[in-house]
């Protein structure tokens, strides 16, 4: 489902289907069929946002527990991959899930592939801030190992204080 117009969808609609809109209240799922304009409880309990496109809004909701809603953008890393100390996480964009398995764009090659899910481990993509905070922790954890001290690596990168 693409181009969903959104502004047509009734108040409270987290999720479209083909057949109408959806909305998750206290873990229960509610339905309006095209159309219509009353919530009703769903007869189908979705599990992991199957066959339903997210509102965009929703996307930027996903604090990292559970499983991320699709077309959620995510670093993601495998647990073998983990096993073997890799520690750099990937980027990609969740597409689907499916009987256990979830595919996904990955940005590094630009190719939808699909992974068991128990297989792999999900965060939330950080923002910039978070970046800069991870630099600067690097940059103490140099000097610290360094003689190099922290003062002077945190200059040499760039930081400056304003009085």
């Amino acid at each position: 489902m693409t181009d969903i117009d959104w502004s047509k969808a009734p108040e409270g609609a987290t999720h479209k289907h083909p057949f109408g809109w959806y909305k998750r209240v206290d873990g229960n799922w509610f339905f309006v069929p095209n159309g219509a304009e009353d919530w009703k409880p769903s007869i189908h309990q979705w599990t992991d946002n199957e066959f339903l496109a997210v509102r965009p809004t929703e996307q930027l909701k996903w604090n990292g527990e559970g499983l991320p809603p699709i077309g959620t953008e995510v670093e993601y890393l495998t647990l073998e991959l983990k096993a073997e100390g890799f520690t750099q996480y990937l980027k990609g964009k969740i597409l689907a899930y499916h009987e256990g398995h979830v595919w996904m764009l990955e940005y590094h090659d630009g190719l939808p592939c699909s992974f068991e899910i128990r297989d792999l481990e999900f965060r939330p993509i950080k923002s910039e801030r978070q970046i800069q905070i991870d630099k600067i922790e690097s940059i103490i954890y140099y000097a610290e190992c360094t003689t190099t001290s922290a003062a002077e690596r945190l200059y040499d990168a760039g930081a400056r204080v304003t009085l």
